[in-house]
Parts: C-alpha cells; structure tokens; sequence
C-alpha cells in the first residue's frame, strides 16, 4: 500500500498540446526527418490532438486499438488514422522504415488535424 502512496505522490509531466506540434508538411521539416522520425512525430501529434476531443490511449491500447477507438468517434478521418496506426506499429515494434510512398498517408492526415 505504501508503494502505491508513494506512486500516487509523483509529478504527473503535463502532456504535450496538439497546437505544440509544427504540421511537418507545411514547415518544409518532413524533407529533413526520416521515415521513423516523421511516423512517431506524426503518431504523437495524432495522440495530443485526440486528447484534446477526449479520446486518450490508454497505456494497455495498442497503436491499432487506439485508431479503431479514434476511428470510431472521427470516422471522417478513420482511414488515415488507422494507416498511420499500421506506420507507427512497424516502426516502432518491428523497427521497419516505410517507403516514402506510404507517408503520403501521413500528409493527407496533418492535413485533416489542421482543419
């Protein structure tokens, strides 16, 4: 119980707001990162904007559930997010760099978040 206490009492880090993210697309940036750097940029970017319509990942949500839920309650913007979702599992678990092609998805979806 004590280490349970003792968890409760740490500083929560406050989470990063979607407005801190600079659309990588439109800043030219996308030309400068790599294909991981612009997935996981992009998925996170993809969480603190969902945050912000309360939808938040939870920390037992895989990437894909988290896009079915996004999905779901967006569904204008199911398709990319679950593209985006796919990206980021291979990045992130199977350490595979998609082909420049495949990140068209990620613009298409900057450019659905802005609006």
């Amino acid at each position: 119980d004590s280490a349970k206490n003792t968890a409760d009492q740490r500083p929560t880090i406050p989470k990063r707001p979607f407005a801190s993210f600079e659309d990588p697309f439109l800043s030219g940036n996308a030309d400068r990162m790599t294909s991981p750097q612009l997935v996981r940029y992009t998925f996170e970017a993809l969480e603190a904007w969902s945050r912000e319509r309360a939808v938040e990942r939870t920390p037992e949500q895989t990437p894909l559930e988290f896009a079915q839920l996004l999905g779901a309650q967006v569904p204008q913007i199911a398709r990319e997010v679950t593209q985006a979702a796919q990206l980021y599992t291979r990045v992130a678990y199977a350490a595979k760099s998609p082909s420049k092609d495949r990140l068209e998805t990620l613009e298409r979806l900057w450019r659905q978040l802005r609006t």
